[in-house]
C-alpha cells in the first residue's frame, strides 16, 4: 500500500481521541501521517513486534488485520479478551526470551531516557528494522526523545547512516523514529 491508502486505512480504524478521526476507534496512538510515512518508507516486512501494546491494542490490530503482518505484541500487562484479535500473539513479560527474528521491531512501551535505550539494546538485535515512536518528546516523552537523539544523531548532530526519522509539524506530533539497514 502507499502513503494515501495507509493513511486513509488508519484513520478508519480510528486514532487515539488526541490525535484526530475515531473512525471505528481502535485506538491507534500513532499520528496518522507519521505512521503512514513510516510504513509507506520500509521495505517489505511479514513479521512484527510491538514492544508496549497500548490501552486498545489499535496498533497491532491495525497491523494484523490491515497490513496483513504476523504480529507479537508484549506488554507489562495483560489485555482484556474484548480488546484482543485472533491474528495477534499477546505476551505479558517485560523482557522474555526471544527465540524468534521479526522483520521490524516497534517500541513503544516507557518513556524514561533509560528505559528506552535498555529496550532499544535489549529487542533491537531481534529486528531487522528497528523503530520507536514518541521520538519528538511531548506529553511526557521527554525521555525518549533524549533516547532517540542519543542513537540516532552523530556528535555534531547529523543523523546517523540508515537511521531514520519523521515527524509532523502540528499538535499532533508524535515522532516516529527507525533503523533500517
Amino acid at each position: 500500500m502507499n502513503y494515501e491508502e495507509i493513511k486513509s486505512k488508519i484513520e478508519e480504524c480510528g486514532t487515539h481521541a488526541l490525535l484526530g478521526p475515531y473512525g471505528w476507534d481502535w485506538g491507534i496512538e500513532q499520528n496518522p501521517h507519521e505512521l503512514a510515512v513510516f510504513l509507506s518508507s520500509i521495505p517489505e516486512i511479514k513479521t512484527v513486534l510491538e514492544v508496549g501494546t497500548g490501552y486498545k491494542a489499535g496498533l497491532s490490530r491495525f497491523f494484523a488485520r490491515v497490513m496483513g503482518y504476523e504480529v507479537t505484541t508484549i506488554d507489562v500487562r495483560s489485555y482484556p479478551t474484548q480488546v484482543r484479535v485472533p491474528e495477534v500473539t499477546y505476551l505479558v513479560n517485560e523482557r522474555p526470551f526471544l527465540d524468534a527474528r521479526f522483520d521490524l521491531i516497534f517500541l513503544d512501551a516507557s518513556k524514561t531516557k533509560e528505559d528506552a535505550l535498555a529496550d532499544w539494546n535489549f529487542f533491537g538485535d531481534y529486528g531487522r528494522i528497528v523503530a520507536m515512536h514518541d521520538i519528538d518528546g511531548l506529553r511526557g516523552c521527554e525521555g525518549v526523545a533524549e533516547a532517540w537523539e542519543l542513537l540516532s544523531r552523530t556528535t555534531t548532530g547529523r543523523m546517523r547512516k540508515w537511521f531514520h526519522e519523521v515527524i509532523e509539524e502540528s499538535v499532533y506530533s508524535a515522532g516516529i523514529g527507525w533503523y533500517a539497514k
